[in-house]
């Protein structure tokens, strides 16, 4: 008798477009348990109200006002395993979506191969040693992207802006532990419970390894691979790849993700998304998406629009 393929944890990163997220929730049905986090800038409340009456959401509280490219990143993404352990539901994997991403196969066939995949580490990752004059230079020199003001004046605003470029024209260096290769790749990956208890306890420990990524640039590429590519996972994971040059496409692990890491997928990209092999696209949105979304749907999913 064939047996069930273990859940899903989907831990989604949302910033806006309340719809697609609604969109999303429903796509990725019953085969898993959804936890999202909503920027702690945009109101919460939008979000429930597209989501009431669907599948039940996890919503991550209290929530990090996230800015682009700063640790509030991994403050966001590090509450969201935290929440996933802290139910002690016996998950096969935890998948790292954002709000703008949609399911390219089935949620079941995606839910069967991970089981079939039971105990792998869905991260790859590059020495960023092997680019010094780009990735190493997101880990040495100090980035200020967090802002020193959360409040809504705009000469602040402006003000807080131009202090923090000053900062970085200043090329401060970070301190590095030793011993430590830094490892570069994906913010969406796919891993299992023991792993991300190993992170979650790992980072507890040793708050001098979150306090060397605290300035870098963006962290959540690298944060996790470098921890977990130091780590006893490393052997499970599918892990260190040959460097072939900048972009962070390379290292997509489930997803289809644009060279540029900015095009928006629309319906005439259709003979290339129908064509991946990837589990998931990156990036969708309501405005722009819906008619592909529709068609992925119906000739992907299996689903009725309706």
């Amino acid at each position: 008798m064939k047996s069930e393929p273990r859940r899903i944890a989907y831990l989604v990163i949302a910033h806006f477009d309340p719809a697609h997220l609604a969109r999303l929730v429903r796509a990725l049905d019953d085969t898993g348990d959804v936890y999202v986090h909503v920027d702690g800038k945009v109101e919460l409340s939008q979000f429930r109200d597209a989501l009431a009456g669907g599948p039940p959401v996890h919503f991550i509280e209290p929530r990090v006002r996230v800015a682009w490219a700063g640790i509030s990143q991994i403050d966001a993404s590090l509450r969201m395993l935290r929440a996933v352990l802290d139910t002690g539901i016996d998950y096969g994997h935890l998948v790292m979506l954002s709000g703008t991403c949609y399911p390219l196969k089935p949620p079941r066939a995606i839910a069967a191969y991970l089981s079939a995949h039971a105990g792998h580490e869905f991260i790859r990752y590059i020495d960023m040693r092997q680019s010094p004059d780009h990735y190493m230079k997101l880990i040495e020199a100090k980035w200020f992207k967090e802002p020193f003001y959360a409040g809504s004046s705009r000469p602040l605003v402006l003000a807080d802006k131009a202090l923090r470029r000053g900062l970085n024209l200043l090329s401060l260096k970070n301190r590095r532990m030793p011993g430590i290769v830094p490892y570069h790749g994906s913010a969406f990956w796919a891993i299992t419970p023991q792993c991300a208890r190993y992170v979650v306890d790992y980072v507890q420990a040793h708050p001098e390894y979150y306090e060397m990524h605290r300035y870098t640039f963006s962290p959540d590429e690298f944060f996790y691979h470098t921890l977990i590519g130091n780590s006893p996972f490393q052997g499970n994971a599918t892990g260190l790849q040959a460097f072939q040059g900048r972009g962070t496409w390379r290292m997509a692990n489930l997803h289809h993700i644009h060279p540029s890491l900015a095009k928006w997928y629309r319906l005439e990209d259709w003979d290339e998304v129908s064509k991946s092999d990837k589990f998931f696209i990156r990036k969708v949105t309501t405005p722009l998406s819906s008619s592909l979304l529709d068609r992925i749907d119906a000739e992907l999913l299996g689903r009725d629009r309706t």
